[in-house]
C-alpha cells in the first residue's frame, strides 16, 4: 500500500472521528441549552413549598440538635424542590396538627401512609417507600405477638395516625388510649400507662433505641402500606409538580443518592465493610471521572447511565422483595410457616362459598391444641417449646389435601374435605420427640367439627366463624372431659344460662350474693356451737340460686378466688355480731390454697377476731390437686389458729394417709352415707368405721344431711360430735338465725 493511500485512509479515519466528537458536543450543548431554558422558566416564578411532618419519625424525618429537619423523607423533599429550582420549608409538629395544617391550607405537602379514608381529604403522589406496623411491648411485661392477644388491655395509638384510623373503624376488644405523638405512644408503654403501642415498625424502633426506652417490637410486621407525598384535595397543580419532581430525581440519580445515604437506617441493618468499600470506591470513581480526558467522556457517560439503570432496577427488585416478604408475613405464622388465623379464615370462607366439583360437600375442621405447651416452656425452655410446636406443624403437613394453620400458643387447625382417619392424625401428631436428648411427650387434645357446603342440607350449613366455633367447642369439651378427641354435637354446647351468669358476674361481681347459715348441733352438750356459711345468688331475673347452679362454673373459669374472699369477709363481719363461742365453717378450694396471696390476705382479715372461730372446709380431691402447696398453706393457716375440715369425706381420695399428714381437725361425713344410714348395713358399717378412725386420730366428726330423728339418735349412739341437716334447721339468713330457739325446738 502506498504512503499516500495510508495518509488518505488515516486522514479519513480522523475526519470521521472529529465529526463524531462534534456531533456529541453539539448534542450536549443542545441538552444543556434546553435544561437551562427550563431552569430559567422555573426560576421565573420560584416558589417555597411548605412541608409539615412529625419530629418523632426517625430515620424518615426528625430534628437534629440544631432543630433542622433531617431524615430520608426530608432529604427527598429537598432533592425534589431543587430539581425544579424551588425551595422547601419544614415544620415538624404533632402528627394530628400536621394533617390539619394541610387540610386547612396552612401547609402545602405532607408525607403519609396512603389509604382510602385519607383519599377523601388528600391527593397522593406515586409511592416512594413502603412501611409496616408492629406491636411494641414492655421488655419486662406481657409480650404481645398478635392483635388478638391485646384483648382486655390498654393499647396506645398516635392521634390521627393510620393505625388509629384502622382500629377506630370498628369496635375493638381492647381499650384505646391516644398519644399526641410517636414518642409519647412508646413512653406510655415504658411507664405502663398503656400495655402496648401500635406504630410504624422502623421509626418507633429507632425512637425506642434513641431515647433508651424499655420497649421492643414483639410482633411480626403487619398492615404493609405505601408511603406517598400528599397535598390538599383538589390541589392538582402542586400534585403534578411533585410527581414531576419525583420522577426527575429518579431519572437524574438524586433519588438513588438519597436512598444510599439512608439505606443503612431505613433498611434496618448495620453498615458492612463492603458497603464502606463501595462508598469509597464510588468517590474514587467520581474523582477519576473528573480526571479522564475528553476522548473518554462518552464511554464514561454511558457506563454511568448503565450503572444508574442497574441500581434503579436493583432497588425496584428490593422493593418487590420487601412487598413479598411483608405480604407473606401478614398471612403466615412466623414460628411454623403455616397460615395464621386471619389467612386461614379467608381460606375457609372461600372453601365454604365456592362450588365443588366433587360429590363430597362436607368440610371437616380439626382443632388441635398442645395442652402442655406452658409446662414444656417452664421446664425445658422456649427453644424446646418452639421445637415441639414446629414438629406438630410438620406432622400435620404430612397429610395431603389439607389446609393447616397455627393460631399461636400451640393451637392448630386442619381443614380437609372428605374422609380423613382421625386416629391416624392423633397417632402421628402425638409421637414423642427429642430435644437436646430429652424425650418430650406432647399432650394433645382434638376437637372435630363438620360443615356442609351443600345448601340442600340446611341443618348442617354454616359459615367460617360458626365452623371454627364448633371446633373450639369440641376441643373445650375434650379438655374438660380429659379425653383425646371430641366430636361436635349440639349436646356438648355450653349452657346458655352459664354464659349469662358469667356475664352478670363480670358486671356486678359479688354484690348480688348473700350468705345463708345452717346450724350444727353439738350432740354432747345439745347446743348450737357451729354454723356453716352457704352462699346463694339473689339474681334479679332467676331468683335465689343455690351454689350448685354457679360454683362449679366459677371454679372452671377461675373466678372462685374472688368469691371465696368475699365469703371470708362476710363471715368475719358476722362473727363480730355474735357470741365468742360461736364458730363458722365455710368452703375454700384448691385454687385458694395454692394462691400465693391467699394466706397473707387471711392474716390481714382475721385481725380483731379469734382465728379459732373459723373452720375452712376442703374436699378430699381438692387437697391433692397440688398437695405440697396446699399442705404448706394449711399448716401456716393452722398455726394462726384456723381449723380445717375435710368436706364430703369418703367420696374422694382413696388413701387415708393424709389425715395424719395434714393439718386437719375434723371430718364431715358425706350426706350420701348419712341418708342410707338406717336403711343399708353397708352405709352403717362405713359410717361406723369412719367415726372409729376419726376418734383414733383425735378428729371431730360432723354428719351432714340429717333428715329425721332416728338418724340423729343413731349418729349420737355411734359417737358423732355434731350434726347438721333439715331435721335440725334449713339454711337461713343471718337475720333469722336464733340459735337458742333452734335448740329448744329440737
Amino acid at each position: 500500500m502506498s504512503v499516500g493511500r495510508q495518509l488518505t485512509q488515516h486522514g479519513s479515519g480522523w475526519l470521521h472521528f472529529l465529526r463524531y466528537i462534534a456531533a456529541a458536543i453539539a448534542a450536549v450543548i443542545f441538552v444543556q441549552a434546553v435544561a437551562a431554558e427550563q431552569t430559567d422558566q422555573n426560576h421565573q416564578e420560584p416558589r417555597t413549598i411548605r412541608y409539615v411532618g412529625s419530629q418523632y419519625y426517625p430515620p424518615l424525618e426528625s430534628r437534629d440538635e440544631q432543630g433542622q429537619a433531617v431524615g430520608y423523607i426530608s432529604d427527598l423533599a429537598r432533592a425534589m424542590a431543587a430539581s425544579s429550582g424551588d425551595q422547601v420549608e419544614f415544620d415538624l409538629i404533632p402528627w394530628h396538627e400536621a394533617l390539619a395544617a394541610v387540610q386547612n391550607g396552612d401547609a402545602d405537602m405532607i408525607a403519609l401512609i396512603a389509604s382510602e379514608a385519607r383519599r377523601e381529604f388528600y391527593d397522593f403522589t406515586t409511592p416512594f417507600y413502603y412501611v409496616a406496623h408492629s406491636i411494641f411491648s414492655h421488655r419486662r411485661g406481657p409480650q404481645f405477638g398478635a392483635l388478638e392477644q391485646l384483648a382486655g388491655h390498654r393499647v396506645a395509638f398516635v392521634r390521627g395516625s393510620f393505625s388509629f384510623a384502622q382500629v377506630s373503624e370498628s369496635e375493638q376488644p381492647f381499650e384505646i388510649v391516644t398519644a399526641e405523638h410517636e414518642l409519647e405512644c412508646l413512653e406510655m408503654v415504658a411507664n405502663r400507662t398503656a400495655d402496648a403501642c401500635i406504630e410504624v415498625s422502623i421509626t418507633s424502633n429507632h425512637l425506642a433505641q434513641m431515647y433508651r426506652l424499655p420497649v421492643e417490637v414483639t410482633s411480626p410486621p403487619f398492615w404493609p402500606q405505601p408511603y406517598v407525598f400528599a397535598v390538599k384535595k383538589g390541589n392538582t397543580e402542586l400534585l403534578d409538580l411533585l410527581n414531576i419532581q419525583l420522577a426527575t430525581i429518579v431519572v437524574d440519580g438524586s433519588y438513588q443518592a438519597v436512598y444510599r445515604k439512608w439505606a443503612a437506617e431505613i433498611e434496618w441493618k448495620p453498615h458492612s465493610i463492603w458497603q464502606a468499600i463501595q462508598h469509597a470506591l464510588w468517590i474514587f470513581l467520581v474523582i477519576l471521572g473528573l480526571a479522564v480526558t475528553f476522548f473518554l467522556w462518552s464511554w464514561t457517560l454511558r457506563k454511568q447511565v448503565r450503572k444508574r439503570t442497574a441500581d434503579l432496577f436493583a432497588e425496584l427488585k428490593r422493593s418487590r422483595q420487601l412487598q413479598n416478604d411483608l405480604r407473606y408475613a401478614s398471612t403466615h405464622d412466623s414460628a411454623t410457616g403455616l397460615l395464621n388465623r386471619s389467612a386461614f379464615f379467608e381460606n375457609l370462607d372461600k372453601s365454604l362459598s365456592q362450588p365443588q366439583k366433587t360429590s363430597n360437600n362436607t368440610l371437616t375442621l380439626l382443632v388441635i391444641q398442645v395442652t402442655n405447651v406452658d409446662r414444656i416452656a417452664i421446664t425445658l425452655g422456649y427453644q424446646a417449646t418452639l421445637e415441639t410446636v414446629n414438629n406438630v406443624a410438620r406432622r400435620l403437613q404430612r397429610f395431603p389435601d389439607t389446609t393447616n394453620a397455627h393460631y399461636g400458643s400451640g393451637l392448630f387447625a386442619m381443614l380437609y374435605r372428605g374422609d380423613l382417619p382421625i386416629n391416624d392424625v392423633v397417632t402421628i401428631v402425638a409421637q414423642a420427640q427429642l430435644s437436646d436428648g430429652t424425650r418430650i411427650e406432647p399432650q394433645l387434645a382434638f376437637g372435630v367439627a363438620g360443615c356442609s357446603t351443600d345448601n340442600k342440607h340446611q341443618s348442617n350449613v354454616c359459615n367460617a366463624a360458626e365452623l371454627v366455633r364448633r371446633g373450639m367447642t369440641a376441643l373445650a369439651y375434650a379438655r374438660k372431659k380429659k379425653t383425646t378427641v371430641a366430636y361436635y354435637s349440639s349436646e356438648i354446647e355450653p349452657n346458655s344460662l352459664n354464659l349469662r351468669l358469667l356475664n352478670d358476674f363480670q358486671r356486678v361481681h359479688c354484690s348480688q350474693f348473700v350468705l345463708h347459715y345452717q346450724p350444727q348441733l353439738d350432740l354432747h352438750d345439745n347446743e348450737i356451737t357451729h354454723i356453716e356459711a352457704l352462699i346463694r345468688w339473689q339474681h334479679p331475673d332467676f331468683g335465689l340460686l343455690p351454689p350448685v347452679k354457679f360454683i362449679a362454673l366459677f371454679e372452671e373459669t377461675g373466678a372462685i378466688n374472688v368469691i371465696t374472699r368475699w365469703v371470708i369477709r362476710e363471715c368475719i363481719a358476722m362473727l363480730k355480731h355474735h357470741h365468742e363461742s360461736l364458730k363458722v365453717s365455710l368452703n375454700i378450694t384448691t385454687r385458694d390454697l395454692v394462691d400465693d396471696d391467699f394466706v397473707p390476705l387471711v392474716k390481714e382479715l382475721i385481725q380483731g377476731i379469734n382465728p379459732e372461730r373459723l373452720v375452712f372446709e376442703v374436699t378430699e380431691t381438692g387437697i391433692f390437686t397440688d398437695s405440697q402447696q396446699a399442705q404448706r398453706s394449711m399448716k401456716e393457716l393452722h398455726q394462726l389458729g384456723i381449723q380445717f375440715a375435710v368436706d364430703d369425706f369418703g367420696t374422694g381420695y382413696s388413701s387415708l394417709s393424709y389425715l395424719n399428714e395434714l393439718a386437719i381437725q375434723e371430718i364431715k361425713i358425706d350426706r350420701s352415707f348419712v341418708a342410707e344410714l338406717t336403711q343399708q348395713s353397708r352405709a352403717l358399717a362405713i359410717v361406723q368405721s369412719t367415726i372409729a378412725l376419726a376418734k383414733e386420730l383425735g378428729l371431730d366428726v360432723v354428719a351432714e344431711g340429717v333428715e329425721d330423728r332416728e338418724t340423729l339418735e343413731l349418729l349420737r349412739k355411734l359417737g358423732t360430735d355434731r350434726i347438721q341437716g333439715y331435721y335440725l334447721a334449713k339454711p337461713m339468713p343471718e337475720t333469722e338465725l336464733d340459735l337458742k330457739k333452734i335448740v329448744r325446738s329440737d
